[in-house]
């Protein structure tokens, strides 16, 4: 299969998680529609999965190899979409896994309606128990005047803390838009890398459908490429509002609103990844709070407006009145 002949590429961001590689790539191989390629990025790992990757993609042609220095999530994504000939794309994180019908059922919905992304659920693995994560969203075709009405007002964050799911897997985006989104992303986002492409796609959409179904297996709470415990840079959240102001912020009506909103989560966030760091519990409310006296950070806190969202509600309070201790126990809750 050559070119526009591939109906979708499965791209795969890998980076040290030999114990869990193998189950990700047999569960694509074993899809029941075979119309796909698989580019597996190896993104500069020191175990045994670029041995891995290598073997596999002697075993199955439809598997490339991509191996390159270490670079993060974004980076690797991008060097996949890059190589993309698929006119869909479909991002498997590589310690996660798929139902055997997974793209069969994206493919049914595409051949149906031909939307520019289609939209999953997912099921949270845990060490003993699996829960399903159905979207919220009506189930359902979205044409852009939807995609508008319904969408745009969760797309970032509403007022009571509902997000339409960020996540860049358990989705099918077409192949341009995939890209021309993707590459925009900073590689220096490591928290929220997933929202700043999706968001991006979604308001380039002329059409959305929702599925009401759990394919895609997300192995809950694993140190990863995508599922770290580290301390986030504050750096971070200055790339992430950049790229929502450059890029959205004329689409999306309330926009000052939700990305107030979407804001406050992250300095939330990153907040309370700090107690992740080695050192004393006081030097890290030091640097927390030296971050916190920015007054960009505070103008973003004062105009956060919550209604019936006790977390966000908690994270505000937390930010704009510095309670550091409340912070540390969610941090070792988390």
């Amino acid at each position: 299969m050559e070119g526009d002949s591939i109906k979708y590429t499965v791209i795969v961001p890998i980076y040290n998680i030999e114990p869990y590689l193998e189950q990700c790539i047999r569960s694509i191989l074993d899809q029941s529609y075979d119309n796909i390629e698989i580019i597996l990025v190896d993104d500069g790992s020191t175990d045994k999965c670029t041995i891995i990757c290598d073997r596999y993609s002697k075993i199955d042609t439809r598997i490339k190899v991509i191996h390159k220095k270490n670079g993060g999530l974004v980076s690797a994504r991008q060097a996949g979409a890059r190589q993309a000939q698929g006119q869909y794309i479909l991002c498997v994180d590589g310690d996660d896994w798929i139902n055997q019908d997974y793209v069969k059922c994206i493919d049914e919905v595409i051949m149906m309606h031909n939307p520019d992304i289609v939209c999953e659920g997912y099921i949270e693995v845990y060490n003993d128990s699996n829960k399903n994560h159905f979207l919220k969203e009506r189930a359902g075709m979205y044409l852009k005047s939807d995609i508008e009405k319904e969408i745009f007002p969760i797309l970032i964050s509403s007022i009571n803390g509902q997000v339409f799911e960020p996540v860049v897997w358990a989705k099918a985006i077409r192949k341009d838009l995939y890209i021309e989104c993707q590459l925009k992303v900073d590689r220096g986002i490591k928290i929220g890398e997933d929202g700043a492409c999706t968001v991006l796609c979604v308001c380039g959409a002329d059409s959305l459908y929702v599925m009401e179904r759990c394919d895609y297996y997300y192995r809950y709470n694993r140190e990863s490429i995508t599922k770290s415990r580290k301390p986030f840079a504050w750096s971070e959240i200055e790339l992430i509002y950049l790229h929502f102001e450059m890029n959205v912020k004329d689409i999306i009506p309330d926009y000052n609103e939700q990305i107030a909103r979407r804001m406050v989560h992250s300095l939330f966030n990153i907040a309370v990844s700090q107690f992740y760091a080695s050192d004393t519990y006081i030097e890290k409310k030091i640097r927390i709070k030296k971050e916190l006296e920015k007054q960009t950070y505070k103008e973003l806190i004062n105009k956060c407006k919550v209604k019936g969202n006790l977390k966000l509600l908690l994270a505000k309070i937390c930010l704009k009145y510095n309670l550091f201790f409340l912070m540390y126990i969610y941090s070792n809750l988390k």
